[in-house]
């Protein structure tokens, strides 16, 4: 009797502290794959990037409950070694949980349809001080796997300005509650050249505004959201992005036209050499700026130009004159701003997103001669019509 309780009390532990059965399993893909939550099982091994120096060039793990769904899943990635000893620190790699959002009602030309995508990412933890989130909505780690379903993982990997040229090697290691350990190779190649700070591509992102602060639960004008503004605009720019100028480093503008940059231009001069800002988006004041408002409007193009131009920001200046103009009277309302701008204020470049072709001819064209000669060779290198929407650099007044 004493030995049968033994090799039962022997068979207890034994099934507590050996691993279930495998459920874990792991694999890389690109930075360019959307894996969705039922997707088929991957093949690849290793995770494989390439980068300039001073790049972020990122990639995923998939992490795949292959029976049972999976407890307490964390990951964590070694230094990136060069066969000369140089060495990519850990803390140059910064992992995010992919957040699944359900779509409903998919885009009218999507080919996807309905269903659960990754899109939000989760850091695992804090980005202002590497701390473990607390009180968050949303769990970056460790996390939980549904039964044969995937949670992917995104891998950000940054490459320093200093960094040595060559191949580098290291591992991700993906943990789970009751589960060997699967560790996977990956390889990073630096290549011999560095990219600049500032970005060759400009862009246009939209603002930080009232939908984000209250996102945050924060009030738009208060402390707490004029720091989440700077770390919004560091990940921005940190990856290339040009960030939005708040509206409160802008100089006033007065009743006539003219402007008072006194109180703003210290902190929007540090705003656009911290962030590299390639765009400097101006607003058409009033109403009725082509009528009622329009010689205010021509002061304060000329006084918004003359003040860039005085900083070296000149080549910056656009204005974004009306989003995606879908009827006859828009489109005849964009080329009469980008009239008034043209003539008030050269140099001011205007931007307007529509398709290239109109939905109806009789609309006319917002396109410049040499934006439709860019199409019609685009055309010809693609063997198909442009027909997503575009961004006019310039339309005709």
């Amino acid at each position: 009797m004493t030995r049968m309780i033994l090799s039962v009390a022997s068979l207890m532990v034994l099934s507590c502290c050996t691993p279930a059965q495998a459920a874990l399993s792991a694999f890389p893909v690109d930075g360019l794959a959307r894996v969705r939550r039922h997707d088929a099982v991957f093949s690849n091994t290793t995770a494989s990037i390439k980068a300039a120096r001073n790049e972020y060039e990122p990639f995923q793990i998939v992490v795949r409950a292959d029976g049972e769904g999976l407890k307490r899943v964390s990951m964590e990635v070694s230094d990136l070694r060069g066969e000369d000893g140089h060495i990519i620190d850990r803390r140059h790699v910064t992992l995010y949980r992919e957040q699944y959002v359900e779509v409903t009602r998919p885009s009218p030309k999507s080919k996807e349809g309905a269903g659960w995508y990754p899109d939000a990412l989760i850091p695992f933890v804090n980005p202002p001080d590497g701390r473990p989130l607390k009180n968050a909505r949303f769990a970056g780690a460790p996390f939980e796997v549904e039964p044969k379903a995937n949670q992917p993982v995104w891998v950000d990997v940054f490459v320093p300005k200093d960094a040595a040229p060559g191949t580098y090697s290291g591992t991700v290691t993906v943990t789970a509650q009751h589960q060997e350990a699967v560790r996977l190779p990956v390889r990073l190649t630096i290549w011999n050249f560095t990219l600049p700070d500032t970005p060759s591509m400009r862009s246009n992102f939209g603002d930080f505004d009232n939908r984000v602060a209250a996102a945050h639960k924060v009030g738009v004008k208060s402390k707490e959201f004029r720091e989440l503004e700077r770390r919004y605009a560091e990940a921005l720019a940190a990856h290339r992005i040009c960030p939005p100028i708040p509206g409160y480093l802008y100089p006033k503008a007065n009743a006539d036209g003219s402007i008072d940059s006194a109180q703003s231009h210290a902190l929007l001069k540090e705003w656009m050499e911290r962030f590299h800002v390639t765009g400097f988006p101006i607003n058409l004041l009033g109403s009725d700026p082509l009528a009622k408002d329009r010689e205010r409007n021509v002061k304060y193009l000329q006084a918004m130009y003359a003040y860039l131009k005085t900083n070296g920001w000149e080549k910056f200046a656009y204005i974004y004159v009306l989003d995606e103009p879908n009827d006859a009277a828009a489109y005849e309302q964009v080329r009469q701003r980008a009239k008034l701008i043209h003539e008030a204020q050269p140099g001011i470049k205007v931007l307007c997103t529509e398709q290239p072709t109109p939905d109806v001819p009789a609309w006319g064209t917002l396109l410049t001669p040499r934006f439709a000669r860019a199409r019609k060779a685009a055309t010809r290198l693609i063997g198909k019509s442009i027909s997503r929407c575009s961004i006019i650099a310039s339309p005709p007044g």
